[in-house]
């Protein structure tokens, strides 16, 4: 993916055609002073061709066009040291298995799923506190999905103590697809407990068996 960066002219020395064509060098020369150039379009889908003076300035602009994977357990051991690998925009695909831990989503808004779904890919938490925290102002772009959470006891954070044994949200709004939420505790929100004005989007999702305490 490209924007249009425009050129710098060897005259004046200005930018022109910024975001309106991408012009790049081939690698054609005319003679030992110019050069064969491309330019591409903003508003057409062409894209025309000429022959110009090597002391302009030609360039495009790349954007990050296709998302990162990072595979758990392939390329990190655990859910969480992948996530703190991640950048947002990112996928952890997990593969299928019982991962016992408790992940914290730390203000990244990426994707965390897995390979074959739910009754197959498994986050216990162990008793050890929530399975899930988004607590970082994680927005719509974070998802958790087909994963089964498990096990967790609910830590919540200071001021919002023992809530959330499945999944904890604070200020945050992340989507949550094709999930079992199930044998988790808390005092409040065994399964899901959502604070200070947390709206996450909720999906496809079993919350069964979880303990109030």
């Amino acid at each position: 993916t490209g924007l249009p960066g425009g050129y710098r002219d060897n005259d004046t020395g200005g930018y022109e055609d910024v975001s309106v064509t991408g012009s790049f060098w081939t690698s054609t020369e005319l003679h030992t002073s110019a050069s064969y150039q491309w330019s591409l379009y903003h508003d057409w889908e062409g894209a025309s061709g000429s022959g110009w003076h090597k002391t302009h300035g030609y360039s495009v602009r790349c954007v990050k066009d296709r998302v990162n994977v990072i595979h758990v357990p392939e390329d990190y051991s655990t859910i969480q040291e992948g996530i703190n690998a991640s950048s947002d925009g990112d996928t952890i695909l997990v593969e299928t298995g019982t991962y016992t831990e408790n992940i914290n989503f730390n203000g990244k808004n990426i994707v965390v799923t897995s390979l074959e779904g739910a009754n197959s890919t498994i986050i216990d938490g162990n008793q050890a506190g929530s399975v899930v925290t988004f607590n970082n102002g994680e927005n719509s772009t974070a998802e958790l999905s087909r994963l089964t959470i498990q096990n967790g006891y609910g830590s919540g954070m200071e001021g919002y103590d023992n809530r959330g044994g499945g999944i904890f949200c604070m200020g945050s709004d992340p989507v949550l697809t094709d999930l079992i939420i199930s044998n988790n505790s808390a005092l409040l929100g065994a399964g899901i407990a959502c604070e200070n004005s947390s709206t996450p989007t909720i999906n496809n999702t079993e919350i069964i068996s979880n303990t109030i305490i």
